[in-house]
């Protein structure tokens, strides 16, 4: 019941529905980071990550080449499969963070298949589709 109150919470807080969601509970040591990536998503959705910072000493998080500031219980949204995110330093503590993500249509989001940042997540999803599975 706790997480379901807590992904109720969360999708009333930033606005959108409670669709195919799903919840990673991560938990890093002093010294690492996260390197440059995208989140992987589904063909015809987006996947739109909300992250709840649990316990860390204040870090800067890159979304886009903007670093955001997390202070500890932050929540920080945004849409993981369209903008490269990471982190700039390692972490200087013990770090465990909630990651709730939702596999969101475009048109919740205000996007459409011709949105650039769609077009360019479904390229890259195409391409590590092929990496993974040669014979496609």
């Amino acid at each position: 019941p706790v997480f379901h109150q807590l992904i109720q919470r969360i999708t009333t807080t930033a606005g959108i529905p409670n669709q195919h969601s799903f919840l990673q509970i991560v938990d890093m040591n002093s010294g690492g980071t996260i390197h440059r990536h995208y989140d992987a998503a589904y063909d015809g959705h987006i996947n739109y990550k909300c992250n709840i910072s649990i316990l860390a000493d204040p870090y800067d998080f890159v979304i886009d080449g903007q670093a955001v500031h997390i202070e500890q219980s932050d929540m920080y949204c945004f849409e993981a499969s369209l903008y490269k995110h990471w982190t700039p330093q390692p972490f200087q503590s013990r770090r465990i963070l909630l990651s709730f993500g939702f596999m969101l249509p475009y048109e919740v989001l205000g996007r459409t298949a011709e949105d650039p940042r769609v077009r360019m997540s479904n390229r890259i999803q195409k391409k590590f589709q092929k990496m993974e599975n040669p014979q496609r």
